[in-house]
């Protein structure tokens, strides 16, 4: 049959084309004939217009089988009203005729030869789209079920270690990583076996990383280990693209915080860092408030403190020196410690009122920035005490940078302290500390019970015998200074502290308790 013949026997299908004839040839399609025995089920239609890049409603167009052309709109919510246009639907009512979309049926809405209209399954993202007419199968055509895809990322630990009985804040980070926005929905928070704790939410849109309150959970913990679910929707009001991904649940261990108690027989004194210029008997207010330098224990030259370090500054007055700051040294209060707070702590320091005032006039001490994390101390003299000006933050004189931060305080009773999670040059071992203001009978009761790690107490040569001689207790005389004398009693399961110290407190991120 000569190539001519050909096209007389297909140019009679509507509105075929040279190219497209020429396509059918080489797959051996010669008549309408050979287009009708090859295309029998939709999957040889389909393989043909694989190979002949004729399209699949073209072919089926020709053969008089029911087609789709297009849908509208070609993406939407999961449950959109969709047209669908195409040819051969038929038009008399069939009980089995079905619009199917990833397998799941479409509610029909009406339909023509020509035209089907379909509430969409409510299924989610892209899929195949096709109808059923009278048992065959039109061509499929690609739909796409936008929704939102609310991912649960990962929950923060503040802080990064909780313990038990102190406050944590858990913090869920959420995102619509999908191509749809998410109308308003419910988040809840589940811990153990508890019943969750639902909050509302309001409407993200796609892209939007959520910033609203309700992903925040404050709370208190056992000890132990807990399990903790944060979820999105947990309702499922929202057809989500994954609904895996909105829910995250991760396992917390909280331990028991590290303590340490210890007795004073004087009522707790006001935490005033510029009150006195000498440490006293286990001196609260070094634990809170550090300067620059302090002491050596050893040879009582300036060795830095909370200084990074210093050199001598050349030019200037008889003592002068450049003083670097460490980055990352910070109040507790989180603030950055800054060339500007030193010299605001070296200006209350010689306000009137203050113990160190005498000190830094008698050796006529000036401080200046010269960058934010540098200063320069001028002196006639600069020993170890003038180094020691207890650094405060301007904006709050009551904000120090210390190994411990004021977390209660009921004067004259109890002043408990907990660890300053950025000091340098490492945070306290110990997660919480507490001062006890009893009378001595008390502090001596308590002490040999075990419930004090050791007491500040009058001295009595008795008492310090017996407890000596008891092989679990250090008894150290101190230094009266005018005052009635009084002796550090330390347990020696108290490591690192070291009473004979003029300042104890300078290693106080150092001591543990050992069991």
């Amino acid at each position: 049959m000569s190539q001519i013949a050909l096209a007389d026997l297909l140019e009679h299908l509507e509105e075929i084309g040279a190219e497209e004839i020429r396509a059918l040839s080489g797959a051996g399609i010669f008549s309408v004939d050979d287009l009708e025995e090859r295309c029998t089920s939709s999957a040889t239609i389909a393989e043909l217009s694989r190979r002949t890049a004729v399209p699949d409603a073209r072919l089926r167009q020709w053969l008089g089988l029911p087609l789709l052309t297009c849908a509208g709109p070609a993406a939407g919510r999961p449950d959109a009203r969709v047209v669908l246009q195409g040819a051969n639907l038929g038009d008399a009512p069939d009980d089995g005729r079905l619009v199917l979309f990833q397998g799941r049926p479409a509610a029909i809405e009406e339909w023509s030869a020509s035209r089907i209209a379909v509430r969409m399954p409510g299924v989610t993202g892209r899929g195949m789209l096709f109808a059923v007419v009278g048992g065959q199968a039109t061509n499929a055509i690609e739909w796409h079920a936008l929704a939102p895809a609310l991912v649960v990322e990962g929950i923060d630990v503040a802080p990064a270690r909780p313990l038990a009985g102190q406050p944590v804040r858990l913090e869920a980070r959420l995102v619509d990583d999908g191509p749809a926005p998410a109308a308003p929905f419910d988040v809840a928070w589940q811990v153990g076996d508890q019943p969750p704790a639902t909050s509302a939410h309001g409407p993200l849109q796609p892209g939007q990383r959520s910033s609203e309150t309700s992903l925040s959970l404050d709370t208190v913990f056992a000890a132990g280990t807990h399990v903790v679910r944060f979820t999105a929707d947990p309702g499922g009001r929202l057809a989500l693209r994954d609904r895996a991904a909105a829910s995250l649940e991760i396992e917390l261990t909280v331990e028991t915080p590290r303590e340490l108690a210890w007795g004073v027989s004087d009522p707790l004194a006001a935490l005033d860092p510029f009150g006195s210029a000498g440490a006293g008997p286990f001196d609260v207010v070094r634990l809170v408030f550090r300067g620059l330098g302090r002491p050596d224990p050893h040879t009582g030259a300036p060795v830095p403190d909370l200084a990074q370090s210093w050199s001598r500054e050349h030019g200037g007055r008889p003592a002068a020196l450049r003083v670097a700051l460490p980055a990352g040294l910070r109040f507790h209060d989180d603030t950055p410690v800054i060339a500007a707070d030193v010299v605001h702590s070296y200006e209350r320091a010689r306000a009137p009122g203050s113990a160190w005032r005498d000190l830094l006039d008698r050796l006529d001490v000036t401080v200046s920035a010269r960058a934010e994390d540098a200063v320069v101390i001028e002196a006639t003299a600069l020993p170890a005490e003038v180094l020691a000006v207890p650094l405060v933050r301007g904006a709050d004189p009551a904000v120090g940078a210390g190994p411990f931060a004021v977390a209660e305080r009921r004067p004259g009773e109890r002043l408990v302290l907990r660890a300053h999670p950025h000091h340098l040059p490492a945070p306290p071992r110990l997660d919480r500390l507490t001062v006890l203001a009893l009378a001595p009978d008390d502090l001596l009761a308590r002490l040999e019970a075990g419930a004090l790690a050791g007491a500040t107490l009058p001295s009595d040569g008795e008492t310090a015998d017996r407890l000596s001689a008891a092989c679990c207790w250090i008894v150290v005389p101190l230094p009266s200074a005018g005052r009635p004398a009084v002796m550090d009693v330390q347990s020696r399961a108290l490591r690192e502290r070291a009473a004979w110290h003029s300042d104890p407190a300078w290693n106080a991120h150092l001591w543990y308790v050992r069991d």
